[in-house]
């Protein structure tokens, strides 16, 4: 994408237009939904499908979703190396505890 980050979950313009154009990035629950089911779940099985679980599963599937799957199969066990600020997964962890019920309803057990 081109970096352009909208709605509450900063949703990449360039990656994800047409869900942009609807409106409902601004949207707590429908941009969840979204980023669940679109972005975290197929990078939560490519993890998987290279040997990531628990922990190291979830701090990797988070920070894909600031840097691309790709940087971080590339740093599998560091995987905020390529992040903003080099803390990104981190901090959007401590942020998504909120929101882990429903990541968890959607996505099912990691």
């Amino acid at each position: 994408g081109n970096g352009w980050g909208y709605g509450v979950w900063q949703i990449d313009w360039g990656s994800h237009e047409a869900f942009i154009a609807t409106g409902q990035a601004e949207d707590p629950e429908a941009s969840t939904d979204y980023i669940a089911r679109e972005i975290l779940k197929p990078n939560r099985d490519a993890l998987m499908n290279k040997g990531l679980t628990g922990d190291a599963l979830i701090k990797a599937m988070v920070a894909s979703y600031n840097t691309g799957l790709g940087n971080v199969s590339n740093h599998l066990y560091d995987p905020d190396t390529t992040t903003t600020g080099g803390n990104y997964g981190s901090k959007v962890l401590a942020k998504a505890i909120e929101f882990f019920d429903k990541f968890k309803a959607l996505l099912g057990n990691v």
